[in-house]
């Protein structure tokens, strides 16, 4: 059994040294960890605003900038590709004779 522990202790053990140094909740930098995955209220803040901003993204037309309120339901996108996103017909006809046609994944040629 000796020589078990022994293997063990050169491989590292569960309880201490071995791996990188850091101990249990121990970052890298020696900064602790927290507890349980919670998130500091910084950390939501910048998740609400990047919610935010994805929201925006889907109410911009891509051809003409126009902005929807972000109360009202996403701009409807291109029936091929699902990218590109419109507030209308005229913008979204426009845009594929600027070029939309010839990148769309979903164009028949």
């Amino acid at each position: 059994m000796d020589g078990h522990r022994r293997a063990r202790g050169r491989r590292g053990s569960r309880r201490g040294g071995g791996g990188g140094g850091a101990e249990v909740g121990e970052l890298p930098d020696g900064r602790h960890a927290q507890s349980g995955g919670r998130q500091t209220s910084a950390a939501k803040d910048q998740a609400a605003t990047a919610r935010t901003l994805r929201k925006l993204e889907r109410r911009r037309c891509v051809q003409c900038g126009a902005l929807a309120p972000v109360t009202s339901p996403a701009l409807p996108c291109c029936d091929g590709c699902g990218g590109p996103r419109y507030c209308d017909e005229s913008c979204q006809r426009a845009h594929w004779l600027a070029g939309h046609q010839f990148e769309c994944a979903g164009a028949t040629r």
